[in-house]
């Protein structure tokens, strides 16, 4: 099926290397008591309900480039 392609960056100081492979966790949050750490968990369990993929990479401009990946249709056909 054809993907919808979504490209979000966040002038930020970014994402380390070490916290990519965790951003996504429930809880975990590199912003101490300013953030939750919900918000990248719930997005991620949103796209896959719909077949996606979502991922995170640092931008060569700076900050955190967000790409998320959806079926036109969407997992269950929508």
């Amino acid at each position: 099926s054809t993907l919808f392609p979504y490209t979000t960056l966040f002038r930020s100081p970014g994402v380390s290397e070490d916290d990519t492979s965790r951003v996504f966790d429930p809880f975990y949050s590199t912003k101490g008591s300013a953030g939750t750490g919900i918000g990248l968990a719930v997005s991620l369990k949103n796209v896959k309900e719909q077949g996606g993929t979502i991922g995170v990479e640092r931008s060569p401009l700076g900050g955190a480039l967000f790409r998320i990946r959806i079926p036109q249709e969407g997992h269950h056909g929508r």
